[in-house]
């Protein structure tokens, strides 16, 4: 159950992410090895134990739908389209100095992994392929787990189809992200590989990137909510609640200056779970992962949520503009009472695919700019040429660059 915690206390399993990781590794191996053969065996020992070579690509869409269901999906596609074109805007500003330029191009293909688990996460196949849409990316492919009838769920076969995506391959998990970052007999080699999905996707994409670029680690979700008496003890008991029910490995954590509150919330969350369908599960969640952090004020609770570098970050304080100067790491902010990490998730427009593990604190989340790449271009003529050339033949000789400074004689003999 949810208790209280003095800072800081364990929050990884080094000893779990070890095994994971020689799990993983184990598996790209074995992809890089084998291709199909590979992809088919970890596919039926994982997700559907009469897995085909035949079944990893998908290019015929059927699937049915509640009629206002995909008027509700066209609707976040919208809203998700629109914020992504506004940040496109935002970047391709066009800078020239000093005889120097800069062209951005998008990457050619992409993958988009979708998870699938506990449950088919549509929505975040809408937050991670509309950005790279709107980037420009040629080829969006999806790889996303089948079901236990080897069927994918209708509704990321909808997203896909409105997105205009052609081929989707049936496989989950690390083996997955191998296909795609290795690439394949039938998945082609991609540029990127980006979307949210479990510990081992994510260490697949941590292990992988160098060989394919990726968008972020978006691996078991995190909240941190910092709060004080203003706060509404419901909303931040929900708040931790919607975090956990993703399951064993999500974060969910208040940090709060006011022992009234604690203990309300508190309360409120021993009530709330009690009708919850999965009580085992949201009970295991908040004691391994789960807490309340009592401060002595919002200076440092603001500097502990600063350490932890959570995925998400509420602020459900008095006047929480005021506050927003002293974040440095969050993957995204929520601004008060009405501003609930599931408006987020499902509705703002900004993509929910976000840094966890604490990689805010060099990472960033999905946008267009993912899968964008800035390219310099130098155009000096003869005449730039002949004013830099006697400092850049110091500057080369100061290194032991001979060849280099030679590179500029030849052109002024």
């Amino acid at each position: 159950m949810l208790s209280i915690k003095k800072y800081p206390f364990k929050l990884k399993n080094k000893k779990e992410e070890k095994k994971v990781r020689g799990i993983v590794e184990r598996i790209i191996k074995d992809v890089s090895k084998r291709g199909d053969e590979a992809i088919v065996y970890w596919t039926r020992k994982f997700d559907y134990p009469e897995f085909k070579k035949e079944d990893i690509t998908v290019e015929k869409f059927d699937f049915d739908i509640e009629p206002e269901m995909e008027t509700l999906v066209d609707k976040l596609k919208n809203r998700i389209e629109d914020f992504a074109k506004a940040q496109l805007d935002g970047i391709k500003n066009k800078i020239e100095l000093n005889k120097c330029s800069q062209v951005i191009v998008p990457v050619k293909k992409t993958g988009i992994y979708v998870p699938s688990g506990k449950a088919p996460l549509f929505s975040s196949l809408l937050m991670s392929a509309i950005p790279a849409k709107v980037a420009g990316v040629e080829e969006i492919y999806i790889a996303t787990p089948p079901n236990r009838e080897n069927k994918i769920s209708p509704y990321i076969l909808f997203c896909a189809k409105i997105l205009g995506i052609k081929k989707i391959f049936k496989v989950g998990g690390a083996q997955g992200v191998a296909g795609m970052a290795l690439g394949t007999e039938s998945i082609p080699k991609m540029d990127i590989i980006a979307g949210a999905g479990n510990k081992y996707v994510q260490e697949a994409k941590r292990i992988l990137f160098g060989t394919v670029g990726i968008d972020t680690i978006a691996g078991p979700t995190e909240i941190v909510i910092i709060a004080d008496d203003h706060a509404n003890p419901e909303f931040v008991a929900w708040d931790l609640l919607s975090q956990a029910e993703h399951g064993l490995d999500s974060m969910a954590i208040l940090i709060t200056p006011s022992f009234n509150l604690a203990r309300k919330v508190k309360n409120y969350v021993k009530d709330i779970i009690s009708d919850f369908p999965e009580i085992e599960s949201i009970k295991r969640t908040l004691k391994r992962n789960g807490g309340i952090i009592l401060v002595e004020n919002l200076e440092e609770a603001f500097s502990i949520a600063n350490e932890i570098a959570p995925e998400h970050l509420s602020l459900q304080i008095k006047e929480p503009e005021n506050w927003i100067k002293l974040i440095r790491n969050a993957g995204a902010v929520f601004v008060g009472d009405y501003s609930p990490v599931t408006i987020g998730d499902y509705w703002a427009g900004p993509s929910h695919i976000l840094p966890t593990g604490g990689t805010s604190r060099f990472l960033s989340l999905l946008s267009v700019r993912t899968f964008l790449k800035e390219i310099s271009v130098i155009s000096f003529d003869r005449e730039e040429f002949l004013k830099a050339k006697e400092n850049v033949i110091a500057l080369s000789e100061k290194e032991g660059l001979f060849a280099h400074a030679e590179s500029i004689r030849a052109r002024e003999r």
